[in-house]
């Protein structure tokens, strides 16, 4: 199952839940309890559809109760593991494609841009930014950064130096 950046964060929270409190039923609001990440407003907006997505696949069940609509029992919270295990964010990809490609831009700081992306209060910010500007590069053979591509050819026109060669692929969903 593959989860978006803000599914897997939902998905841990619950996780997290269930571990301090057991089948005790829980909302969006009880999940930032355990979970920092679950007080950002881009998570908040995905935790119903991640539910309904885990409702579906059984990893949650209703709870009956209005105000804390979900709960997860002992086995379900096992499966729900080896599903987070199972799933990698864009992010995670995107460091195992640093790994493949990142040698090929030497003047790309990646383990840097990786961080910011990961940590700090501008990490939104860097996300979008190395989403829109990094990404495709790693993940496509018609993105170039300074004139080169993952696989080191040159750009065969020129200007701009950077961006796509042809039709640009949305790299963002």
């Amino acid at each position: 199952m593959d989860l978006d950046i803000h599914q897997k964060i939902c998905a841990e929270a619950v996780k997290s839940w269930s571990t301090q409190h057991g089948d005790e039923p829980f909302s969006c609001h009880a999940l930032e309890s355990v979970s920092l990440d679950m007080k950002n407003k881009k998570n908040k907006a995905s935790f119903k559809d991640t539910m309904e997505m885990l409702l579906a696949e059984e990893l949650v069940s209703s709870s009956g109760n209005g105000k804390k609509p979900y709960k997860l029992s002992n086995k379900q919270r096992m499966l729900l593991v080896e599903v987070l295990k199972e799933s990698k964010t864009w992010l995670e990809e995107a460091a195992e494609a640093v790994q493949l490609y990142g040698h090929q831009f030497p003047d790309v700081n990646w383990e840097l841009e990786l961080k910011k992306c990961a940590a700090g209060k501008q990490r939104h910010v860097w996300m979008n930014w190395f989403r829109r500007a990094r990404l495709p590069a790693l993940l496509h053979d018609r993105f170039y950064i300074d004139g080169k591509n993952r696989k080191g050819n040159q750009k065969p026109t020129s200007p701009p130096h950077c961006g796509w060669e042809g039709t640009p692929v949305d790299v963002l969903n």
